[in-house]
């Protein structure tokens, strides 16, 4: 059973505003708002704001939170603490 990440599933094609906010699960005011503070990669064509795939991709890795290993769970002292 291989896992491949989830942005390997982009459709091939350039999606508008709605469609993008249904691949994502989002609002489309969600994604007009990440466009208007130009947080996320977008391509404009006249009037219309579209997204490609490479776009898409991109915008899926920028959310993207590295693994990070468990702290243990006692941590000691590296340096010792005075009272005043």
């Amino acid at each position: 059973m291989s896992q491949e990440p989830v942005y390997e599933v982009v459709p091939p094609r350039l999606l508008s505003v709605p469609e993008l906010a249904e691949f994502l699960g989002v609002s489309p005011a969600w994604v007009r708002k990440q466009i208007l503070g130009r947080v996320i990669p977008f391509t404009k064509l006249g009037r219309n704001v579209r997204f490609t795939p490479a776009q898409v991709r991109q915008i899926l890795d920028q959310g993207a939170i590295p693994v990070v290993p468990p702290r243990p769970r006692y941590a000691t002292r590296t340096t010792r603490r005075t009272r005043l």
